[in-house]
């Protein structure tokens, strides 16, 4: 998913690149932290956004935390997009409260993963996952690299973090929290597009899947905090 950001949000975004930049290169930030590269942004819109980032020097998982307490905070909805399934054990205990509470909670992963671990070690996740009543959605090729969280309608959560342990601790990811029922209504579109495109775990017949899957499942499960 891509989107088009205007207004204040935009210098937040630009911190956040020179940020990460000069903690790589160790250059001087006054090279780029100027007035001509930060021009005076007005408001565009009455969305309400803010950056949330997320990496290894930071002494909180803060992506993970938003990602928690949105789907704790659901009431009626949560449609959560990524192409890395394999999160901390609490968030899929969230989403496994947020369906046993009634509400409608809808995963969609690609169908066949590029990272062949990452794949197996979701799949580790898929039957605690349906047995609350969260409903897995596997999107057919081609490969799907969106990544979005959509609660109730008015929370949207998009960015370059996965559900996953290695975008929560690991890696520099940069998401934006925004709340706006118009935007969230424009993104649901595209998941629903997405979910349309993609082959429903019937939970009948996950169960029967060859003790070869079992295996390998349970092995890569192991890899979780690398992978």
């Amino acid at each position: 998913y891509h989107f088009s950001v205007r207004g204040p949000i935009v210098h937040d975004l630009q911190y956040t690149f020179m940020r990460d930049w000069f903690f790589m290169t160790d250059e001087d930030p006054a090279i780029l932290l100027k007035e001509d590269n930060f021009p005076p942004l007005g408001p565009v819109g009455d969305q309400a956004i803010r950056v949330v980032n997320g990496g290894p020097a930071s002494e909180m998982e803060s992506i993970a935390d938003v990602f928690f307490m949105a789907i704790v905070a659901a009431r009626r909805q949560v449609l959560a997009v990524t192409p890395y399934f394999v999160p901390h054990r609490d968030i899929v205990g969230a989403m496994r409260a947020a369906a046993l509470r009634g509400v409608d909670v809808k995963l969609v992963v690609p169908k066949y993963n590029n990272h062949v671990a990452a794949g197996f070690a979701s799949r580790a996740l898929y039957e605690d996952l349906l047995n609350a009543g969260v409903r897995i959605f596997e999107r057919r090729p081609p490969f799907m690299h969106a990544k979005a969280l959509l609660v109730d309608d008015v929370f949207a959560f998009v960015g370059t973090s996965n559900l996953d342990v290695r975008s929560f601790r690991l890696d520099y990811e940069t998401n934006l929290a925004v709340c706006d029922a118009r935007f969230a209504e424009q993104l649901k579109e595209l998941v629903l597009e997405d979910i349309g495109l993609s082959d429903e775990v019937d939970m009948a017949v996950w169960i029967k899947r060859s003790s070869r899957e079992r295996m390998m499942e349970n092995l890569c499960s192991l890899m979780v905090p690398v992978l």
